[in-house]
């Protein structure tokens, strides 16, 4: 039997789930810093293109500093807070299955 697609709601409260889990986990405030955004953006103009950011949520891995030859743009991402994790190369591959 094939499952159904989720909805926009089921996707929206399973990620919710997720934040709330992982902020508990890393010991963060509960609840995060409130933040602007536009749900669903259907248009802005070329003029705006460098300055428009389209995000679509996930998880983000960064490769940590001990397993990095140049520790350049995982450093930035981890220290820009883009990166929710930092782990060490050989191990991405299987943190990336035990994640799906």
């Amino acid at each position: 039997m094939s499952q159904s697609p989720l909805t926009f709601e089921e996707i929206e409260t399973e990620v919710q789930q997720f934040e709330t889990a992982e902020r508990k986990r890393l010991g963060l405030e509960p609840d995060p810093a409130p933040h602007w955004h536009d749900r669903n953006p259907q248009q802005f103009e070329r003029a705006q293109r460098k300055e428009t950011t389209i995000l679509a949520g996930g998880l983000t891995i960064a490769q940590d500093a001990a397993s990095s030859v140049v520790y350049g743009m995982p450093r930035v991402a981890h220290e820009s807070g883009a990166a929710t994790y930092q782990i060490p190369l050989s191990e991405i591959p299987n943190f990336i299955v035990s994640a799906l």
